[in-house]
């Protein structure tokens, strides 16, 4: 089956990279794959969002119509992206930032609130958010290990931020294990 996943946040929240390591990992499992990202001039601050497609069959198009999954880091981006969400489609969001109640926008959206900003604080970086975010999106689909994760982020991150790996790796461990104790239940 195909998925169509939006992400939505604001410019510096890691949108871009989130959305490019979710696209790097389904390559590695042998998926076709589009990303497409879109980002407003300013980049920081304005408004970001990508478009992810995992198929096993050929992607005509990188654009996505509906969205079979949203994920969304702020509200702006949740209210923006939820009319484009299938029925009983996949939401997960940054309760942290997201005010807006997914069911107020669409009807029967599956939920999965994940306070990522708070998590993040936890871990003394509030950047990564996004991988605590990504974590929770793998723990749902089983799409990539950390492992596999640790190798497509020393892939992507260049040698000068090299430093930053080991603190998103334990962002991307605490999403997916906030999704296995608190979330898994939802499916």
């Amino acid at each position: 089956m195909e998925q169509r996943i939006e992400v939505g946040g604001h410019g510096g929240q890691g949108v871009v990279l989130m959305s490019y390591l979710l696209a790097h990992l389904g390559m590695r499992h042998g998926l076709n794959v589009t990303w497409f990202p879109s980002y407003g001039a300013e980049m920081r601050g304005g408004t970001a969002s990508c478009f992810v497609r995992f198929s096993h069959d050929i992607i005509d198009s990188p654009l996505i119509d509906q969205a079979t999954h949203i994920i969304s880091l702020n509200n702006p981006s949740l209210v923006k992206l939820m009319p484009k969400l299938v029925p009983k489609g996949i939401v997960i969001y940054n309760t942290s930032l997201v005010t807006t109640a997914p069911h107020d926008i669409c009807d029967e959206p599956i939920t999965y609130p994940v306070p990522a900003t708070e998590m993040a604080q936890q871990l003394g970086q509030v950047k990564t958010a996004n991988m605590v975010i990504l974590g929770a999106y793998l723990g749902l689909t089983d799409l990539a290990t950390d492992e596999e994760v640790e190798q497509a982020l020393r892939e992507r991150i260049s040698a000068k931020h090299e430093k930053l790996i080991p603190i998103n790796l334990k962002a991307v461990s605490l999403g997916r294990q906030y999704f296995i104790e608190n979330l898994k239940v939802i499916q």
